[in-house]
């Protein structure tokens, strides 16, 4: 007889976590035990449960498996190693055994309803629960298996769980309601035994609906790692409450938020982020995108190292019985993602491969050929010695082999540090200066062809500009993005980089209607400093729109910096007598009265910036570097020294939501500005932060936002003599 103690050690599991080093996780008898009356107050098991131990006993979804079956005198059916992964004996088994009660990862479930047998025998089938651990559900995953089992009494439940917390800690029964919210994976709420909170990098609570990694207490934990006490001491802490009290809490590396129902919603580990160009990514957000496609099964998405100094994303997919184009899938993503987390390469598979836990199996996936990226639109291909050549240098700049002379750049993942390798590489192989605004103006190897052989230099849209009485002495500002329609155009000025890059995105949702012209810095083509203050660059740039519009009102705006240049300009023309309708401060801010020491934190937080950017424009041998980023910093620093005056004109400010680490301990409702208007600051947040909100699918609500605002000033163009009294008489008005 051997007298055992709630806490003696019960079994060791190892785990291989997130650094690849197994760590024994140390759990006791009570955990389990516990776990086993937790859960039953969700689920009432009964003896008549048929129950399958499906997966290995290094799994600790087994510890459920069998206990789960013997702790309430239900029959444990062991599945052979080799029906678990074979899909149609794993059917035949479920029938023949009459089992209940089937434990599964998602991976190894959408094998087994991908089986033809499966579905025609649903009728057959006597599941009452389908729990789900190990990998997170995909809403997509379960319409399909709600839909597969609608005619049953079956619940799918999902468990989320972790070893160092004794299998389970939350339970969620999926339903079509699931469907009706803003969701990610929802994994509910925790056991009755254990408590959770949302704590952010610096553990502080984090407030409804916001991202923060998940804390677990209660007597699910576990009591540390096998003989690794420093990484026990770093997991398991010790969280201060009040009065010297401390509640032990596992620290998950699991990123979720809270819901107003007290749920949560999973995103995914904090630990799968990558960065590509400089962008945190988080790998489960590609996947949930890409599942949300009616042609695609399953999915994995994985980057990798293709040189010393860059990464590119790699989609892995299951399709159904269509042929699906990496075309296809990649307009799919671009209504739901930003542009840097869109794969470089998709690759079709018949299945995603299992480890013998049944997640997937990312390291057995075939690296994709690297030359060969799958994204091109209708090939054609180059035939003159100048497209070949143009083709050679894309396909080596953006690791794509396949290029068609008509694929546009920016389609195909182009972004402003690739436009500037590729511009260095054209004008080193014809001896040319082709400008940067070429690539707007041409953004395909057809187009940009006939502008090099046109003497080298692509002409603007803007010929009428020319015959101007205004001299362009210097290169060219006016960037054409979408020059057609009738109505008063709208003007936005480049932030602090000079170039316009930021707009491309945003133009495919503004007014068709509505001209739309982007000012970019001319020194980026002169490469050389043309301007000493904000009021000499607005005065040059109010001579260029006058080309196009030669009288007012105006509707004027920018990004970042361009926000001050733009009220410069609208101060500048007001003096003038002509009037400015719109003034759109794109998370543009008052950086002058900011105290000292925050502005010197604010300048040695951007000499850092600059600093990586030289070793990122040395490392991809872009031309000019040194002197385009001497440029952006007498940009930054012209900004510094601005002295917005007061304006009468109604600021339109769309501000991020997300602030910038820079800006954290600056952060104001209306970025400052509130104080130099003698009108309320019209407020817009914006999903995103200060670069993000300008990209998918942020740009869409940003575009939606200056659409209402231009159509509103039309609609009050009609009633522009209303009384004072109609005024909002608070400083500041924000519309979520």
């Amino acid at each position: 007889n051997i007298d055992i103690k709630p806490n003696n050690l019960a079994y060791v599991i190892y785990t291989s976590g997130s650094t690849g080093k197994p760590k024994g996780v140390l759990t006791q008898h009570k955990n389990v035990a516990r776990l086993l009356h937790a859960c039953n107050t969700n689920f009432a098991f009964s003896k008549d449960e048929i129950w399958t131990l499906f997966h290995s006993i290094s799994f600790d979804f087994s510890i459920w498996e069998i206990w789960g079956a013997l702790a309430f005198n239900g029959t444990l059916v062991i599945v052979p190693y080799w029906t678990a992964r074979t899909p149609k004996e794993m059917c035949k088994l479920l029938i023949n055994e009459k089992v209940t009660v089937f434990n599964q990862t998602t991976s190894a479930f959408n094998n087994l309803t991908n089986e033809k047998d499966f579905i025609d025998n649903i009728s057959a089938l006597n599941l009452r629960y389908i729990i789900f651990g190990g990998e997170i559900v995909e809403l997509s995953y379960a319409a399909r298996w709600l839909e597969t089992f609608k005619q049953k009494n079956t619940k799918l439940i999902n468990m989320y769980g972790i070893t160092e917390t004794t299998v389970h800690v939350t339970y969620h029964e999926l339903s079509l309601q699931d469907f009706n919210k803003n969701i990610h994976s929802p994994i509910g709420k925790p056991l009755p035994d254990l408590s959770i909170c949302v704590l952010s990098k610096g553990q502080r609570l984090m407030p409804m609906g916001i991202p923060g990694e998940l804390y677990i207490a209660g007597d699910g934990l576990a009591r540390g790692y096998l003989n690794q006490p420093e990484l026990t001491k770093a997991r398991f802490i010790n969280f201060p409450l009040r009065d010297n009290i401390n509640l032990r809490l596992y620290k998950t590396g699991d990123v979720v938020k809270l819901l107003p129902d007290g749920s949560l919603d999973y995103i995914g580990r904090n630990d799968n982020q990558v960065k590509i160009r400089g962008y945190r990514i988080e790998l489960g957000e590609i996947e949930a995108a890409l599942l949300k496609h009616d042609l695609i099964r399953e999915c994995t998405v994985i980057d990798y190292q293709i040189n010393t100094h860059e990464k590119i994303l790699v989609a892995y997919f299951v399709p159904t019985n269509h042929q699906l184009q990496a075309n296809e899938i990649r307009t799919f993503l671009k209504n739901q993602l930003p542009d840097h987390m869109i794969p470089s390469s998709f690759v079709a598979i018949e299945k995603l491969p299992l480890t013998q836990n049944g997640k997937i199996d990312r390291a057995s996936l075939s690296q994709p050929d690297f030359n060969d990226l799958n994204i091109q639109q209708e090939y054609i291909e180059p035939v003159t010695n100048n497209k070949i050549i143009l083709t050679n240098i894309w396909r080596e700049i953006l690791h794509i082999k396949s290029i068609g002379i008509c694929d546009n750049f920016f389609d195909l993942g182009g972004h402003s540090i690739s436009a500037l390798q590729i511009l260095a590489r054209i004008n080193d192989a014809f001896a040319i200066d082709l400008p940067v605004r070429t690539i707007f103006e041409c953004p395909t190897i057809k187009e940009l062809v006939r502008a090099i052989e046109n003497n080298c230099l692509a002409k603007s849209a803007l010929n009428f500009a020319e015959t101007s009485s205004y001299s362009h002495s210097l290169p060219s500002s006016l960037v054409p993005l979408q020059p057609k329609g009738n109505k008063t155009p709208l003007f936005f000025i480049h932030p602090v980089g000079g170039t316009v890059f930021w707009y491309i995105p945003l133009v495919k949702y503004l007014d068709p209607a509505r001209p739309f012209y982007a000012i970019q810095d001319p020194d980026i083509e002169a490469r050389k400093l043309i301007f000493n203050s904000v009021e000499e660059m607005a005065s040059h740039y109010i001579k260029i729109i006058k080309t196009v519009q030669p009288t007012g009102p105006y509707l004027l705006g920018g990004a970042s910096s361009g926000a001050t240049t733009a009220i410069e300009m609208a101060r500048q023309l007001e003096a003038a007598g002509e009037k400015t309708n719109f003034l759109a401060l794109l998370d543009g801010w008052v950086v002058y009265p900011i105290e000292l020491e925050n502005r010197e934190f604010l300048e040695t937080h951007m000499k850092r910036q600059f600093e990586e950017l030289q070793a990122n424009f040395a490392a991809k041998k872009i031309a000019h570097a040194s002197d385009l980023l001497d440029l952006q910093w007498h940009r930054t620093k012209i900004a510094l020294t601005y002295k917005v005056p007061m304006l009468n004109h109604q600021l339109t400010l769309f501000k991020a939501k997300d602030i910038l680490p820079m800006f954290k301990n600056i952060d104001h409702p209306t970025n400052y500005w509130t104080e130099y208007s003698t009108h309320p600051i019209n407020v817009k947040l914006i999903p995103g932060n200060h670069e993000t909100m300008f990209e998918e699918p942020n740009v869409k609500y940003l575009a939606l936002k200056i659409n209402e605002c231009l159509e509103k000033i039309a609609d009050d163009s009609l009633e522009k003599n209303n009384s004072d009294a109609e005024k909002c008489l608070s400083t500041s008005n924000i519309f979520l």
